[in-house]
């Protein structure tokens, strides 16, 4: 006599778990939502920060008229703050429109972007994998983790979480398209990945990505006969894709070279050599999974050492390039036992490849922003890991799920007091200054905090600070120019003057202000030279110039 169940047991049983899958799904929903709330509970209290912000939003005329149809073009057509972004200048036009110049709801929007590339990400990797509970785990590890505050806190940073939000997206419909293949499935692959990259260029690396999940966990590239075949044929299927990030590229490349920040001027060796950019690269990808493990001392700069009159250590570049190569020998040796390993380290070392510094931007050495997505493939291959461990006995699950729970709870408490730091730019930069060293971008931004309130004693003492440990920054000299001026340290103005035009003598704005002290010393014949000067370099400024002297000679 047959003992099997019967199509009504079999549907039944079939109904419950989908029922138990769907409840489970809406229980992780929950409790990633909860802690994403608890971290950034304080967020709408948060203010503008002095760095990037008032290009970004409150000083960029554009943007501070919301949303309008000249700055919809305006955000297509214009290289702006070294960046070309879109859909980014879109998302603050739309929050000035809606919120006028109030940071706090800003800041809540960039917490609701959040959550969304969170949900995302759980859903994605949910839908590739079938393991919900360990989706659920990497998600959440995505959505406390404190190296992730500065890209949720910081104003300027909405570039990163909407970005997110389209890769993840983008993500999930290619595992839609990896099961049913087809041109519709594919176009939505295609849309996110765009919106991905009109919000911010660094998701150039998606493609790449997409290759890794066709190994593993899609499992649409098997190392067996014919894998070369059809891993070319993974490769075509991705054209488009790469078309894509090849134009982002070019235009990411021309926005940052005619903005200034490609390869800044280091004193005394002048463009940062391919040696310092390298050991750079290697050693960031180390100190940011330092920083995984042990998330303190995080700060809003971190200078490229590079840059500083001591010179980048060649010793601890040769280190980092070691240590990188050994864990890179050791999860390739993995492939087959435990895929994940692979792929979650080639994910982090990949992404992480448009902001490691070889092509070098800006002044930072490394920034806790660039780890927001870099961060999924560490935290994937962890959590694999750990399941894997822990599925031989009860006991390892046991343990294990309770060093889970202490740490997520570390860790969201770690990031609730990160958030704070970025109440406000002297409470940003005091944070910094204390938990770095020689940190002259640091010193020099909470001078400019000090500028703001007008305590220009204390800003002059930091922008000397600065001025220690980088003092070929002329930035630095033209801004503690203007201090010494006001606290009546004019012979000391003069001479930060004449440094700061010396460094940078295309700033027409130095060379403004210049003028202005000269006037105010009576020193009208160097009045008259910075005007010839200033004819060339900024001919409306000059005008300026003369109409604002003109009563005072």
């Amino acid at each position: 006599m047959s003992t099997g169940a019967g199509p009504t047991e079999e549907v039944a049983g079939t109904s419950t778990r989908r029922f138990s899958a769907v409840a489970g799904s809406w229980v992780a929903g929950v409790v990633l939502m909860g802690a994403i709330a608890v971290v950034y509970w304080h967020a709408g209290a948060l203010g503008f920060v002095n760095l990037d912000d008032p290009q970004y939003v409150y000083q960029n005329d554009e943007v501070s008229h919301g949303l309008t149809l000249e700055g919809i073009g305006w955000a297509f057509t214009t290289f702006h703050a070294s960046n070309w972004h879109p859909l980014t200048w879109i998302s603050h036009m739309i929050d000035v429109q809606l919120f006028g110049l109030d940071p706090g709801p800003q800041h809540l929007v960039s917490v609701a972007l959040h959550a969304v590339a969170t949900l995302l990400l759980f859903l994605f990797l949910q839908a590739a994998t079938g393991k919900p509970w360990r989706a659920a785990a990497v998600a959440l590890l995505f959505a406390v983790h404190p190296l992730h505050v500065e890209s949720v806190a910081w104003i300027s940073e909405r570039k990163d979480v909407l970005s997110a939000v389209f890769w993840m997206a983008s993500c999930l419909a290619y595992v839609g398209y990896a099961r049913h293949p087809g041109p519709r499935p594919y176009a939505l692959v295609l849309l996110f990945f765009a919106a991905a990259l009109l919000s911010k260029p660094m998701a150039v690396t998606l493609p790449f990505v997409l290759l890794l999940l066709d190994y593993w966990p899609l499992g649409r590239l098997a190392l067996s006969a014919g894998a070369l075949r059809r891993a070319g044929n993974l490769l075509l299927e991705k054209a488009p894709l790469f078309a894509l990030a090849a134009a982002s590229g070019t235009f990411t490349y021309l926005a940052q070279s005619r903005g200034g920040s490609v390869s800044p001027p280091s004193a005394p060796g002048g463009p940062l050599g391919l040696a310092p950019r390298i050991g750079n690269a290697f050693l960031s990808y180390v100190v940011y999974l330092a920083k995984t493990a042990w998330p303190v001392d995080l700060a809003a700069l971190y200078p490229h050492l590079g840059l500083s009159a001591a010179g980048f250590p060649g010793w601890k570049g040769v280190g980092a390039t070691l240590a990188i190569g050994a864990v890179t020998v050791a999860a390739v040796a993995q492939f087959r036992r435990r895929p994940y390993l692979p792929v979650g380290w080639f994910w982090y070392l990949g992404t992480l490849v448009p902001v490691v510094g070889l092509v070098q931007v800006g002044l930072q050495g490394m920034a806790d922003r660039y780890t927001y997505v870099p961060l999924v493939g560490i935290f994937i291959a962890l959590t694999w890991l750990a399941a894997d461990i822990s599925s031989v006995a009860a006991w390892r699950r046991v343990a294990v799920s309770a060093c889970a729970i202490v740490a997520a709870l570390a860790l969201a408490s770690a990031a609730r007091r990160q958030v704070a730091y970025w109440r406000d730019s002297l409470t940003l930069f005091q944070h910094a200054v204390s938990v770095t060293e020689q940190n002259w971008l640091a010193w020099r931004n909470l001078g400019g905090a000090y500028q703001e309130i007008h305590l220009h004693g204390e800003a002059v003492a930091c922008f000397e600070e600065s001025l220690k440990f980088m003092p070929y920054a002329g930035e630095t000299w033209a801004a503690l120019a203007m201090s010494y001026g006001i606290v009546g340290r004019h012979e000391d103005a003069i001479r930060a003057f004449r440094e700061a035009v010396g460094l940078r003598p295309d700033d027409a704005v130095a060379w403004y202000n210049f003028a202005i002290e000269c006037a105010g010393q009576g020193r009208w014949g160097e009045v008259s030279s910075i005007e010839q000067r200033l004819r060339v370099l900024d001919p409306a400024l000059a005008t300026r110039l003369l109409s604002t002297l003109g009563n005072a000679r």
